[in-house]
């Protein structure tokens, strides 16, 4: 191997790895927010950037949503089962939350759209 092919070699594996940063990183850096629906409609949109609490009201109910270091959870609503609050945290495009009681969705947009499988 000659002196020519070993830096060519270390240029394109430097080259590899800052692709591979940037594309990590931006699936970061874009905005992302958290989408409060109410009987099916957008009421709410929320950035995952602004921590704190908000109280959520629909027809038949109320959640709490906890916003904190870009993740959200229902902390507390008024159904019966509180499966929403058993749902956990959500941190990644395209996840939701569901009270299906009060008729309250949450779901996080913005972002990249990482697949999680290969596609052909």
């Amino acid at each position: 191997m000659k002196q020519g092919d070993k830096l060519i070699i270390v240029f394109l594996v430097i080259v590899c790895i800052f692709v591979l940063f940037n594309g990590y990183a931006s699936s970061y850096m874009n905005a992302l927010e958290v989408v409060v629906n109410v009987d099916g409609k957008k009421m709410y949109t929320i950035p995952l950037d602004s921590d704190g609490i908000f109280h959520v009201e629909s027809k038949e109910g109320h959640v709490d949503i906890e916003v904190l270091d870009r993740r959200v959870h229902v902390k507390d609503s008024t159904c019966k089962d509180k499966l929403c609050i058993l749902q956990g945290w959500i941190e990644r495009t395209g996840e939701s939350i569901i009270c299906l009681p009060n008729r309250i969705t949450l779901t996080i947009y913005g972002g990249s759209n990482e697949l999680d499988g290969t596609t052909y």
